[in-house]
């Protein structure tokens, strides 16, 4: 019997491992990666889920962050910070290497906003494609 507990116990708590752990190694993944980050105001990590097709130097990132910064937290603000996000199935590419996933933002204020993102595969790994 204490076997049988044993296992189950084991396999219970592999599953909610698998559930409680989003993968943003897929397209609405690092989406819903990105969104977070904007809700807790955190840029950087925010932009560190972009892909640039020319490298930014350390400190044209640094730059980009506290422009991108200043203006996330006063409209974050403005709106009565994020509350909630959905996002839809993405539209996979015929080759699988990009998608566009679109999702509807939740404010504060009892406002929304929909978007959509256009997502890319580098290197095995999801990340926004910041169109630059």
């Amino acid at each position: 019997m204490k076997k049988v507990f044993y296992l189950l116990s084991i396999a219970l708590m592999a599953m909610a491992f698998v559930a409680c752990s989003s993968s943003k190694n897929t397209p609405e993944g690092v989406v819903d990666a990105y969104l977070k980050a904007m809700q807790k105001n955190d840029t950087r990590k925010a932009l560190e889920m972009y892909h640039f097709s020319k490298p930014l130097t350390d400190e044209q990132f640094e730059e980009y962050v506290q422009m991108v910064d200043d203006k996330v937290k006063k409209e974050n603000d403005k709106k009565g910070g994020i509350v909630s996000w959905e996002i839809e199935a993405p539209e996979m590419a015929e080759n699988a290497e990009s998608a566009v996933v679109r999702y509807t933002v939740k404010y504060g204020d009892g406002s929304e906003d929909s978007d959509k993102q256009k997502v890319v595969k580098i290197d095995g790994k999801w990340m926004l494609d910041s169109g630059k």
